[in-house]
């Protein structure tokens, strides 16, 4: 399987450097964008441009969080890729392509084009496809066990909070989602052998992934905080459990959009202050996806030079 899909990540690179491919492939930033922008006011639009307008936060705090829950993530994957591909700050156009990609069209695709880039520009004594694959198995064992966790929380604290208590009204559903992720988990922990990689450097990729699960969940929830302080804790912890769940719904583009979408109908009327921080939240990451897509389109963004094996 391994052999077959370096073929065919080979095979697709030789097709992406035919003219006419090409430059159907240099329209896709833009038209990206442009599919961003509708999004983003449909969104804004669903929630009220005035409810919006009487939550904006003031507090410089907000905004840095977000820049922090937003770049956290790509700064996790440079250190990853740093000690097995030799790379540093200069790809992480790379790996800030690689996000919106995931999030923006489908899942998975962001990995196709880091095997296709490191294909041509990477090094290091494993091939693309091993490295990747690894990397996001891992990332996949670390997030199931955080979302497992946050949705057992969740349940725990039905009682107290109105999402919650939707959550725990649809029992069966959320325990056959947890008995799917917990599935998953032990296949991936009783299978050694999908791993190319070897158990100290594996060890290494999984401690990052959790660094990066617990710092994005906490910025997160302190970011809700302090954008609207007069709520319960618990509310965002709960959120957190939805926002991770959905986050592992493989194939799902726009799960911010979901998300979101799923936090106004369970909250309702009374959480429509609530609902606007998070359509606010999920609106500036579609900016931030945007600007992604649109300076990558910009010739010479990219990093193309090989790193040294």
């Amino acid at each position: 399987m391994a052999s077959f899909l370096a073929r065919t990540a080979a095979r697709l690179g030789v097709l992406a450097k035919r003219p006419g491919i090409a430059a159907v492939l240099r329209l896709v930033p833009p038209a990206l964008g442009l599919l961003m922008v509708g999004l983003l006011v449909l969104q804004v639009r669903a929630i009220g441009w005035e409810t919006i307008a009487r939550v904006w936060p003031s507090s410089p705090w907000f905004y840095l969080l977000f820049a922090g829950s937003y770049i956290g993530p790509i700064l996790t994957e440079i250190i990853i890729y740093h000690r097995l591909w030799h790379v540093g700050l200069e790809a992480a156009p790379v790996f800030l392509r690689k996000r919106v990609m995931n999030e923006a069209l489908f899942g998975y695709s962001g990995e196709a084009y880091a095997v296709w880039w490191a294909n041509n520009h990477a090094g290091g004594p494993w091939t693309p496809l091993q490295v990747v694959k690894d990397v996001n198995i891992l990332s996949g064992l670390v997030s199931n066990i955080g979302t497992l966790a946050l949705c057992a929380a969740t349940l725990l604290l039905a009682d107290g909070v109105k999402l919650a208590s939707a959550a725990a009204a649809r029992g069966p559903v959320m325990l056959g989602a947890m008995g799917f992720l917990l599935a998953v988990t032990l296949f991936l922990l009783l299978k050694p052998k999908l791993f190319s990689l070897p158990p100290r450097t594996r060890a290494f990729i999984a401690s990052m992934h959790t660094l990066r699960l617990v710092t994005g969940v906490m910025m997160m929830m302190a970011l809700w905080s302090v954008a609207l302080p007069g709520h319960d804790l618990a509310l965002w912890l709960t959120l957190a459990a939805w926002r991770n769940f959905i986050a592992r719904l493989p194939f799902v583009p726009q799960k911010d959009l979901l998300f979101v979408n799923l936090a106004i109908l369970s909250l309702g009327a009374s959480g429509r202050d609530v609902a606007a921080i998070l359509a606010l939240v999920s609106a500036m990451t579609l900016v931030a996806h945007l600007a992604v897509a649109l300076v990558g389109a910009i010739p010479g963004v990219t990093p193309m030079r090989r790193a040294a094996a």
